[in-house]
């Protein structure tokens, strides 16, 4: 891993996660996947939703809405989240 990638990891997770991560995973090499950011923005909107209490049901209606897709594929992201 180049030290730039380094530098920016340790800057997104700290230095104790840092540390850990080297004292567990040394040596390695392995891909982390790009996730896209609007997934990233839905679960990020369930779980605020869920911590006020609304119903499942009008959680996936409000965001479906919000995000312009189906009832059903805001359930199946709700039901993994």
């Amino acid at each position: 891993m180049k030290s730039q990638n380094l530098e920016l990891l340790l800057e997104l997770i700290g230095i104790e996660n840092f540390a850990k991560l080297a004292e567990h995973c040394g040596g390695m090499s392995f891909y982390i996947p790009k996730m896209p950011s609007k997934k990233l923005s839905i679960l990020r909107d369930i779980k605020l939703l869920k911590e006020l209490e609304v119903s499942k049901d009008d959680i996936i209606k409000r965001l479906a809405k919000k995000y312009e897709l189906s009832y059903r594929t805001l359930r199946r992201i709700y039901d993994r989240s």
